[in-house]
């Protein structure tokens, strides 16, 4: 379950950097640091998994499945995940394009909210 949630959270974070098509050296470090403190990932695995990864919309539809299926009863943790993306997002300066996909998510992660 871990490994999937790994993933998944590595997955949106990726799909976030990547919606100005630009992936600053701020949000590469800061994606490093975040997958190092909650997935004890090394940092080089990290930088591996961003330049080798290009979610797809049926990538994103699949790992916000399996989000919302293994937090289903743990709203706190999702919001965790949504403020990690708003910081991945905002790392940089903020451009219409990636908050577009946070609201996106964020809908998607928590969809009987408004």
């Amino acid at each position: 379950m871990k490994q999937r949630l790994k993933d998944s959270f590595a997955t949106l974070l990726v799909y976030a950097i990547r919606a100005d098509d630009v992936i600053s050296e701020k949000e590469r470090v800061l994606f490093c640091e975040l997958m190092e403190e909650h997935f004890d990932v090394e940092y080089a695995q990290s930088l591996k998994f961003l330049s080798e990864t290009t979610p797809t919309k049926e990538d994103i539809d699949k790992h916000i499945e399996i989000i919302n299926r293994f937090l289903k009863d743990n709203p706190m943790q999702k919001m965790r995940i949504l403020a990690y993306l708003n910081h991945i997002i905002y790392t940089d300066g903020i451009e219409l394009n990636e908050y577009k996909v946070f609201e996106k998510l964020k809908n998607k992660l928590f969809p009987d909210i408004n």
